[in-house]
């Protein structure tokens, strides 16, 4: 009978295994920046229009959802000129249009746009346009706001993550870290504390995401949020309803193998196993809801932050359990000094492997989703991200001191210190949580990577060009391109006859375009222009003729950032 439990167990777990991968497999989609936004509309910001247009079209990064939102036109009085036929093409659920009353007024209209991007998250904006003369839609103005994480977004996520790790953490601690002879002992009862309390964190975690999306998405208070129509449209009406259900299905699972585990500690490994199975598929469904399926790569993005993931939890829920099981080790074991050394040491190993694995999972992440260093520390998902490092590298330092005074025997460690620098380590890791959550529901980098500055050299030896390209501000629309060529010797260079610019997308067949600059002063060329109309990367070819008829070219891709 108990190998039948442990193969049943062990066959749970490996269901949910190819459950996790092959839904990673399904994934693969185009690549989107997590918050939607327009990469090209008709008519265009601010566009002046000799006569009246028929159709409004907007087209998205990613494929949206028009649930709680959708599209209107008005005048400048408010009063609506769109037919109300607003909708998602059937066959390309990234772009929005409606149709427009014929024969409209000279005047200026605003296009207001509201859509759920992908990842759950509502995005809206103004589009200002004119029929008739005029330079601009004078008088309107461009606007476009997503969804910013609320205390309410950080304290619902922040208890999922938290209940997760500590079910992963502290059963990877009981099962791997603890020395077998101390299973039995006071520090079972105590892992199984942990687990549940995590489990139970867990569940109310998954039960509240309702509720919390549905004031994000109908973008109602609390006290309408639990409105059985509203969620309905939630459920069943947007990409919220599956995840939200395996989650709850499987966190109550959790539970139930949880009770089983400690039930019947005997057939402790497969119903183990299962439990890591069933955080595996909760990890999966934040996955989905977050920025590794906006990636170039999305099932492998998945897989990596789920791996990303456990890793936190071996690492955040075992270090809550030692930092338990250190508090109340003095005084339990005739050898509690030596135990705490050993635990300490254990963990440590432990933890080494989660951190290599948090690094390199960390660094797949940042390369997805910050194009340049300059998003790094100009827009807040990059700030976001330095403060999360700075948590983690406090972590580290006090896990190092931690590790020298075991080495060196220092007296501190001995009078307790340990037990406080742990608790530090602990508090920090919270920290670590709450930031994690922000930033996973904050549009990535990559929607504003600012100013383009990128320098390539050309030919070889005393011929040596310098080539710098600028580009501003680098999103969608009107922006200012500027070459400044210097010689071997740093001096301007200007002995060239033309410059131009040809862009390129990458991603989509649209053609090239071509601008030619000017000369400005010695050695720097300009031009102004619409030439990058969507978000997204591009090829930028340069090619310069100098007055000798010999020709340097180079070539650069860039990221553009979106209208917002």
């Amino acid at each position: 009978m108990q190998v039948v439990s442990r193969r049943m167990g062990w066959l749970t777990g490996i269901v949910f295994g190819l459950f996790v991968v092959f839904t990673g497999l399904l994934l693969e989609q185009p690549v989107a920046f997590a918050h939607a936004f327009i990469v090209q509309s008709t008519p265009t910001d601010n566009q002046v229009l000799q006569q009246s247009p028929h159709l409004v079209e907007i087209t998205f990064d990613e494929p949206v959802q028009t649930v709680f939102g959708g599209l209107t036109v008005t005048n400048d009085s408010g009063l609506r000129v769109d037919n109300g036929d607003a909708h998602l093409q059937a066959d390309n659920p990234r772009i929005l249009e409606c149709t427009l009353k014929s024969g409209l007024p000279d005047g200026v209209y605003q296009v207001q746009w509201r859509v759920i991007s992908a990842d759950g998250h509502p995005v809206s904006g103004i589009i200002p346009f004119r029929v008739g003369t005029g330079t601009s839609a004078a008088g309107a103005v461009t606007q476009n706001s997503g969804y910013t994480p609320g205390v309410d977004m950080l304290l619902i996520r922040s208890l999922f993550l938290l209940g997760l790790m500590l079910v992963q953490g502290g059963l990877l601690f009981w099962r791997f870290v603890l020395a077998p002879s101390l299973r039995a002992t006071w520090l079972k009862p105590l892992t199984a504390a942990v687990a549940w309390l995590g489990g139970g964190l867990v569940l109310v975690g998954s039960l509240l995401a309702l509720p919390l999306q549905t004031t994000i998405d109908a973008g109602v208070p609390w006290a309408q949020a639990f409105s059985p129509p509203l969620w309905d449209r939630v459920l069943f009406y947007s990409q919220f309803g599956l995840p939200w259900v395996t989650q709850c299905v499987v966190a109550l699972v959790q539970l139930l193998l949880l009770k089983r585990l400690y039930d019947h500690p005997r057939q402790a490994g497969g119903t183990v196993f299962a439990i890591f199975g069933a955080g595996a598929v909760l990890a999966w469904t934040r996955s989905v809801d977050g920025h590794a399926t906006g990636t170039s790569a999305p099932g492998v993005s998945v897989l990596l932050d789920m791996v990303h993931i456990g890793a936190a939890s071996l690492w955040v829920g075992g270090l809550a359990t030692l930092v338990v099981a250190l508090w109340l080790l003095p005084g339990r074991l005739p050898d509690a000094r030596a135990q705490a050394r050993t635990l300490l040491l254990r963990f440590g190993l432990a933890a080494v492997g989660a951190v290599v694995i948090l690094a390199l999972t960390g660094l797949w992440s940042a390369l997805q989703n910050i194009p340049t260093w300059s998003s790094l520390f100009h827009t807040t998902y990059g700030q976001t991200l330095l403060l999360k490092l700075g948590f983690v590298a406090a972590i580290l330092l006090l896990a190092l001191v931690q590790r020298l005074a075991l080495w060196r025997n220092w007296r501190f460690a001995e009078r307790g210190g340990r037990r406080w620098l742990l608790l530090a380590e602990a508090l920090l890791a919270v920290a670590v949580i709450v930031d994690t959550s922000r930033l996973t529901n904050l549009p990535t980098a990559r929607a504003n990577p600012g100013p383009v500055k990128v320098q390539k050299t050309l030919g070889t030896g005393s011929d040596r060009l310098h080539a710098t390209l600028l580009i501003t501000p680098n999103r969608v629309g009107q922006n200012e391109y500027q070459v400044r060529l210097t010689d071997a010797n740093g001096r301007a260079f200007s002995q060239v006859q033309q410059v131009t610019l040809t862009f390129l997308m990458t991603s989509m067949q649209m053609g090239n375009d071509t601008v030619r600059l000017r000369p400005v002063q010695a050695g720097v060329y300009a031009a102004s222009g619409l030439e990058l109309t969507m978000a997204g990367t591009w090829r930028v070819h340069m090619d310069i003729l100098c007055n000798d008829l010999t020709e340097e070219t180079a070539d650069w891709r860039i990221v553009v950032g979106s209208l917002s």
